[in-house]
């Protein structure tokens, strides 16, 4: 079967098998050694992909396979774009056939939507989330240092760039209405400020409670007084769960506050 006649049969397809990060509870995303592209993997047979979950386990990846049913397809390959991953890798019998997102659904651009319009997205910061989660959380013997600093860098980097979903819930007290922000309790019973990087990680979290957000920049969530019980941000909790305590949100800040020393002005010659 080649290529394209493949891609024809994958909206018949029944189900499908994807291996999915215990570390991040999202897809296993890698870098494809040739075309660099972020892409994950999806197989036919249910066997081989519990297969090659045991063996990533085994080597400390902890992976487990997901299965997908044919009426949750699109919104998979959906949720794989706002997670940042653009290629997609079909494991079948006797061959690999690797497609681009975009050629299987519609990649909406936000740029070209008018900006009130536009969805909270964080595709960049979703994606080098998953990749250092999937990195760090694995606790290597011999971890390479360097590497692992230039995955935090990357990623704290976006995570000053993102824009995100903040939920709170309207309270009423002797008749006056209020808004509170959501918290959530973590391991060591403190509490956090979950925050989200787009509708489908926000609806996680949301489940059938009454909860509404507002859209906030990470320089204005840094501007929040965040009481002493408060450590800070937690992003994404249902999914990666990425924690940004007050501590680093305040060197985040004082970083991006950095001012490069003015150039001097080039003297002309003289004549």
């Amino acid at each position: 079967m080649t290529r394209e006649e493949f891609l024809k049969t994958i909206p018949t397809l029944k189900k499908v098998y994807m291996l999915f990060s215990n570390y991040t509870k999202a897809p296993y995303v890698s870098c494809h050694p040739e075309t660099f592209d972020d892409e994950v993997a999806i197989y036919l047979n249910k066997e081989e992909a519990q297969n090659v979950a045991q063996q990533m386990t085994a080597a400390k990846e902890n992976a487990f396979v997901a299965e997908i049913a044919q009426d949750s397809m699109l919104q998979m390959f959906t949720n794989l774009h706002l997670y940042g991953i653009n290629a997609v890798e079909y494991m079948t019998e006797d061959d690999r056939i690797m497609f681009q997102l975009d050629e299987i659904i519609n990649v909406p651009d936000p740029a070209s939507m008018p900006e009130d319009k536009r969805p909270v997205q964080n595709t960049s910061l979703h994606l080098c989330m998953l990749y250092y989660m999937q990195e760090v959380r694995k606790k290597p013997e011999k971890p390479d240092i360097a590497k692992l600093r230039a995955m935090e860098e990357e990623m704290l980097v976006n995570v000053t760039r993102g824009n995100y979903m903040v939920p709170f819930t309207e309270v009423e007290n002797d008749g006056e209405k209020s808004n509170q922000m959501a918290l959530v309790k973590i391991a060591d019973n403190s509490m956090m400020i979950p925050i989200f990087t787009d509708p489908v990680e926000f609806g996680r979290f949301r489940g059938d409670n009454e909860l509404k957000y507002v859209a906030l920049t990470f320089d204005k969530l840094a501007t929040i007084p965040f009481p002493e019980e408060i450590k800070g941000l937690l992003i994404n909790p249902s999914g990666v769960s990425v924690p940004i305590t007050k501590e680093w949100i305040q060197k985040l800040v004082a970083k991006a506050k950095e001012v490069k020393p003015e150039a001097k002005p080039v003297e002309k010659p003289e004549n």
